[in-house]
Parts: structure tokens; C-alpha cells; sequence
């Protein structure tokens, strides 16, 4: 494993470099980053990397002096020079000084950058074969794996712990400090794009967070988990009122240039001051909870903090009365649907604790689940989940979310309710059509399936339901499915191929002209209404 320390002012460029490629796959390990050639110089005397990959036209020491230094005095170490167009005369005072090749950044590519770095290790080979392999490890790994130590309170003690913080420069620390966790808001990025490609995202939030502010400050950033980053920021010596006005502008700096260069926000669960370093773990769980409890309650793009406001009034049980209007509205008596009444218990959520939340939505459960069995339904029905997986999808919803999906579940189960109902006054043969086609849907059945497994003649069975509903029992089954296909594309997890399948049509183009059919426009319509 070769080491690389990059060299540039521009930070998006900086930022790219690093996202460019999987750089340990390849064989190579970023160890550090400068944002000049004073900084560089600084931690090619710390780290002694193996290449340094330097803009040319930098602040303070620039480039070209950048190089004529390692020359002097690192021959262990190869440099790759980097240049736009009109740099192109320092290129070629790089290469007199010493640097092997030189990159262009308006055609930097995988390939490109590959090729460099395949050339720079075979001349660095010669000069590096005789002495022993070292681990390599960068500052950030360094700080993310005592970091996540310390927020665990399994760091040592505090003597280790000081000692530790000065090793890795960050004893500003010491005097007091606020914790801030940061994540993502678009939860879709992380389903869409696998392991490898999100960390690169969030490697790219993380760095562009760390040089939204002056390494004077004292601030750490790292990543902390998969969807986590952690933010530490040193208290004003002697002036902690002062601190805490400041903060938020600096995680509000964070945020905003975030959003200007990867157009992501990101939102920030922030802890009460912390005085002692060695309570840190208290102080992070204030600052997870500041920020789980905001995006349970569907916020986004914020900057939470600890509530300072007192508890409110607990409510530890679905109210008697809210009951008894959701089971009246679900067999279509009194003066509510079931969503109006979902939502009126939904409004009472405001000022509730999301453990009290938790506990009503238990009860929701309870309710649906009894009602569905009361009526011979399959779970599925209730859920459109298999089994009871239901648990695991609720858990990952804000209240918006569910609030919505409760209100579908249970004006869905409310329809199937009025359909038995309404098949209690059918002929027994037509009443057993309809819950078989309720229960198999979903696979390719045909008028002569349904006939054969009630055990009854097809075209007596055709003329029967006709009588009893009105309706073809095809043109049934039909609407079923597109009244299921809706409820699917809706909930927008699937696509419609997966749709057609899972409504047990096999035809693709014969979905599609079937839904136009039942409801005036094509299924791919109705998804892009759904995006909009």
C-alpha cells in the first residue's frame, strides 16, 4: 500500500480527487491533504508519504517550491504536479525541479490519474525496496478510531485520554466543547447507491464540513458510522455565552456549502455544553437524540438542539373515545372515514415524547391486526407487507410517513370490510369467487381457476356473479388488480414491471392498456403525477 498526500488550495477539487476512485482498492491510501505548500511540508515531515500529488499555483509556498523542497530534501518521496491550461509554464519549471509527471485538471480521469500513479510507484519502487514495510496510517483514521472510542467512554483514562488529544492535536478540546452529529437528509441516496459509492459521498460531505472553517478553530470532523458524521467544535475559552451563539453559525456555514457544491443538505443534532471530556458520551447521545427526535418528527435542513422545554403532559394510551370513532368509521357507522380519524390522532402528537408516540402506534397496530382476523383477512391485506414486516417498515418512518400510512391501511382495510359486507348478501358460490380473487390476485388466474377451486361449473359461475355483482367476473378480477397496481405505484418501491407481475399480470403492454382503460391514464402517467 503505497501513501498520497494531495496538495491544493480548492477545496471541490480536493473533494473530487479523494471521490475520484476506491484508492485502497487500487493499492493507495490518502494519508493527509494541505490546502498549501506550508501545510504539505508540515506533514511530509509527519507522515513521509510515498507520492505527493500538488496543484502548482497555491498561496504561501506555491507549488513549484513545493517540489523544489521534497527534491532537496525527501528523494524518497515522488511528486505528480497539477496544472490547468494556463499554468502550463509552471508545469515545466515542475518538471526541471523534480516532479515526475503532471496531471491536467480539466481531463483528470480514473484512467488518467492511474496511469500517473502506475508510472510514480515503479520509479518509486527502486528507491523504496530496501526498507521495511510500514503501516500507514492517516491523521483522520487515527482520529476516527479514538473518536469513536471516546463517544463509547472506552478511551482509558484521562491522563490517556489528554495525552492522546495533544498526540492528535486536538486538546483546543480540553476547555469544553459542543457535539454535533450530522446526516444527510435525502434518505434515498443511501438504498440507491451501494456501500462503496455512499461512503464516498459522505467522505465528500464530511471534508467539504471540515473546510468550511479555518483550521485555527480547532474543529474536528469525521465519519462515524454509515450515515453518520461527527462534528466537534472547541468553546470560547472564558466566554462560553459567546460559544454558544457561534456554533450555529458554524454548523449553518457547514450546511450551506454542502448544499452549494454537492446540492445535499444536511441536518445537525446538537448537545448542551460540555465541560469535562471525559462525559463526551453523555453529551453525543444528547445531540443523536436532538437529531432522531426532529426527523421522527418529518423535519429536514435543520440545526436541532437539546429541548430545553419541560416535559409535556404524557399520553401512554390510545384515548376511548378516538377508539371507538376509528372502529365505528372502519364498519362504516358515525361520522368519520378512518383517515379523518387517523389524522385527528395524529394532530394530538405535537407535544408528545416519541416514546409515548411509539407506544398510541402499538396500539394502531393492535387494532388492525384484531380487525383483519375478525374478518377472515390474510395480515398482507392490512399490511401490503409479507408476514410482519410491517414492523420494520414502520420503524424507519418519520410521523409524516406514518400518519399516511396508517391512513391507508386502514381506509384499505375499511374497503375490504364494505366488499364482505356487501358479498354477505351474494349466493355462496359468488361469495367464495370473490375471496378466492381477493386472496390470488396476484397470480395469473383465469375465469376456469377460480370455477375449479370452488368446486363449481365455469359458465354457471359466470352467470351467477354477473347476477349477483353486475359485473363480468374478469372485469372484477381486473379491477382488483388495477385498484391494488395503484395502491403499489403510490407507495412508490417498486417499478411498474415489478408492479405488472406482483398484480399477476404477465404482459407488460397489456398492463399498461388495461390501467389506461380503468383509470384514464397510462401507469407511467400516474408515477410521474406521484413524482410531481
Amino acid at each position: 500500500m503505497y501513501s498520497i498526500l494531495i496538495v491544493d488550495d480548492d477545496t471541490v477539487f480536493r473533494t473530487r480527487m479523494k471521490s475520484l476512485l476506491d484508492w485502497e482498492k487500487a493499492g493507495y491510501t490518502i494519508i493527509d491533504e494541505a490546502r498549501n505548500g506550508k501545510e504539505a511540508i508540515e506533514k511530509i515531515e509527519a507522515f513521509e508519504p510515498d507520492i505527493v500529488i500538488t496543484d502548482i499555483s497555491m498561496p504561501i509556498i506555491n507549488g513549484v517550491e513545493l517540489i523544489d523542497y521534497v527534491k532537496r530534501f525527501k528523494n524518497n518521496t515522488s511528486i505528480i504536479a497539477l496544472s490547468g491550461y494556463n499554468d502550463f509554464h509552471y508545469v515545466r519549471s515542475s518538471l526541471k525541479n523534480g516532479a515526475e509527471d503532471y496531471l491536467l485538471k480539466n481531463q483528470l480521469s480514473i484512467e488518467k490519474l492511474l496511469d500517473v500513479l502506475d508510472s510514480a510507484v515503479k520509479r518509486l519502487a527502486p528507491k523504496t525496496k530496501d526498507r521495511p514495510d510500514k503501516a500507514i496510517t492517516g491523521t483522520d483514521t487515527l482520529i476516527q478510531e479514538f473518536l469513536l472510542l471516546l463517544i463509547s467512554g472506552c478511551a482509558g483514562s484521562r491522563n490517556e485520554v489528554e495525552l492522546r488529544l495533544k498526540r492528535l492535536q486536538m486538546e483546543d478540546l480540553l476547555q469544553g466543547l459542543i457535539v454535533a452529529v450530522a446526516e444527510p437528509d435525502n434518505n434515498e441516496l443511501i438504498k440507491d447507491l451501494n456501500e462503496s459509492d455512499y461512503y464516498k459521498f459522505l467522505y465528500s460531505v464530511s471534508s467539504i464540513m471540515k473546510e468550511s472553517v479555518s483550521s485555527d478553530y480547532g474543529i474536528v470532523v469525521t465519519i462515524i458510522g454509515r450515515n453518520r458524521i461527527l462534528v466537534l467544535i472547541p468553546a470560547i475559552k472564558n466566554n462560553l455565552s459567546l460559544f454558544k451563539e457561534n456554533y450555529h453559525q458554524i454548523l449553518s456555514q457547514m450546511n450551506n456549502n454542502v448544499m452549494r457544491f454537492l446540492n445535499e443538505p444536511v441536518s445537525f443534532g446538537v448537545s448542551d455544553i460540555c465541560t469535562d471530556i471525559m462525559e463526551i458520551s453523555y453529551y453525543y447521545e444528547q445531540a443523536v437524540k436532538a437529531l432522531v427526535e426532529n426527523r421522527f418528527r418529518g423535519k429536514s435542513n435543520f440545526i436541532a438542539e437539546v429541548s430545553d422545554k419541560p416535559e409535556a403532559d404524557k399520553i401512554i394510551t390510545l384515548d376511548i373515545s378516538d377508539e371507538k370513532a376509528l372502529l365505528d368509521s372502519l364498519r362504516g357507522i358515525g361520522n368519520f372515514t378512518p383517515d379523518a380519524v387517523i389524522n385527528r390522532i395524529f394532530d394530538k402528537f405535537s407535544n408528545c415524547s416519541s416514546e409515548d408516540i411509539q407506544l398510541v402506534l402499538a396500539e394502531l397496530i393492535n387494532i388492525l391486526i384484531r380487525e383483519t382476523r375478525a374478518n377472515d383477512l390474510s395480515l398482507d391485506k392490512a399490511f401490503k407487507q409479507n408476514d410482519l414486516n410491517y414492523q420494520k417498515a414502520i420503524k424507519s418512518m418519520n410521523i409524516p410517513e406514518l400518519k399516511d400510512w396508517f391512513a391507508k391501511r386502514y381506509c384499505e382495510l375499511y374497503e375490504c370490510m364494505q366488499r364482505i359486507q356487501t358479498c354477505r348478501q351474494y349466493n355462496e358460490h359468488t361469495r367464495k369467487a370473490i375471496y378466492y380473487i381477493e386472496e390470488n390476485y396476484c397470480r395469473n388466474i383465469s375465469l376456469s381457476d377460480i370455477a375449479e377451486a370452488i368446486n363449481v361449473n365455469s359458465s354457471y359461475l359466470s352467470r351467477l356473479f354477473k347476477n349477483d355483482t353486475g359485473q363480468n367476473i374478469i372485469e372484477y378480477l381486473n379491477k382488483i388488480r388495477m385498484d391494488k397496481a395503484a395502491s403499489l405505484i403510490d407507495e412508490g418501491k417498486y417499478s411498474l414491471k415489478e408492479i405488472s407481475y406482483k398484480v399477476g399480470i404477465q404482459n407488460y403492454n397489456y398492463f399498461f392498456k388495461l390501467y389506461k382503460k380503468y383509470f384514464g391514464i397510462t401507469p407511467l402517467e400516474h408515477k410521474k403525477k406521484d413524482s410531481n
